[in-house]
């Protein structure tokens, strides 16, 4: 979380001591008051901290490294790839936390190796304390194939009987795979939540308590030969949950993502007209209207330049 050694010791305090004042976080620092009130104004400038009518209270750790993904997501993603390390560092500040609220914290860390064990493994984590809330990200389509095709009637089941809430996140490319069309029509029926960006910048599983992620951030399950951690760590799990829920408000539903509809809202953001659209796609005016017409009702916006704007935001132009 890029905190030096001082600023770390003054956030698990006020992890450990919340609701108290600048006075006693200053004694229990040796009294020096001057640093206390240096290190809360960096602690405020990133967000882990925040002072009501002279009371500090620090934001919980996966909650505030979640506005550390949303205001410099590559870095941090950077930061992902070594889960271990992660959890290391995360984890104490997580107990800091736990320690203020009087509840235990518990972390851990597995590997887990081959396809059969992807699909098994996490729906068993998730399915030991239901209902569960669940959260996926699917980058690439071979493990779309490999490991969701195959899970997809144990999904279903899971989703009517409401032991499995889920959301799934797809990047585009996974509308190419040949079952992406059924399989997906089949999830949004069963109640699953899908949408589709343009781009992930990873994929990974969130289930419950557990955390699964791919060997190397910004992989796929198919990306690590079926290999991925799975984590334990409320922390992480907080992350990661903040970081789908910004990925996904800047996603579109699975109905406004087919193909043609795309490349209408590309040209369309482009700024090309109706019969320059119909030119380029070889359709009729008349089509093309339509269909622009369809997408800026399933996006929900009002003007063309929205409907770009939608298109941007979603990875669609990249």
């Amino acid at each position: 979380m890029d905190l030096d050694e001082e600023l770390c010791g003054l956030y698990a305090l006020t992890l450990r001591m919340p609701g108290a004042g600048r006075d006693e976080l200053a004694f229990a620092l040796g009294g020096d008051q001057a640093q206390v009130a240096d290190g809360l104004r960096r602690l405020t400038a990133l967000g882990l901290v925040g002072e009501v009518d002279g009371r500090v209270e620090a934001v919980p750790p996966g909650a505030g490294l979640g506005r550390l993904l949303r205001d410099g997501l590559d870095g941090v993603s950077r930061r992902l790839a070594d889960v271990e390390r992660l959890v290391a560092e995360l984890e104490p500040l997580s107990r800091e936390h736990a320690a203020g609220q009087r509840v235990v914290a518990d972390a851990s860390v597995s590997l887990v190796s081959g396809v059969g064990e992807a699909r098994d493994v996490p729906l068993a984590v998730a399915l030991t304390n239901p209902p569960v809330r669940s959260y996926c990200c699917q980058k690439d389509p071979r493990s779309f194939d490999g490991a969701v095709v195959p899970w997809m009637e144990d999904l279903l089941h899971a989703a009517r009987e409401r032991l499995l809430v889920m959301s799934l996140l797809v990047e585009a490319d996974v509308l190419e795979s040949p079952a992406a069309s059924g399989t997906l029509s089949r999830f949004a029926a069963a109640g699953i939540e899908v949408r589709v960006r343009g781009r992930l910048p990873s994929g990974y599983y969130v289930m419950g308590e557990h955390a699964a992620l791919p060997l190397k951030w910004g992989d796929d399950l198919a990306g690590s030969a079926y290999q991925f951690h799975l984590v334990r760590s409320a922390v992480l799990v907080a992350a990661l949950t903040s970081l789908f829920e910004e990925l996904w408000r800047t996603a579109v539903p699975l109905g406004a993502a087919t193909d043609p509809h795309r490349r209408v809202v590309a040209l369309l953001a482009q700024g090309l007209t109706d019969d320059a659209i119909a030119r380029r796609l070889g359709l009729s005016v008349r089509t093309v209207r339509a269909r622009v017409a369809r997408v800026m009702a399933e996006l929900g916006v009002r003007t063309r330049f929205q409907a770009g704007v939608v298109a941007a935001r979603s990875g669609w132009l990249d």
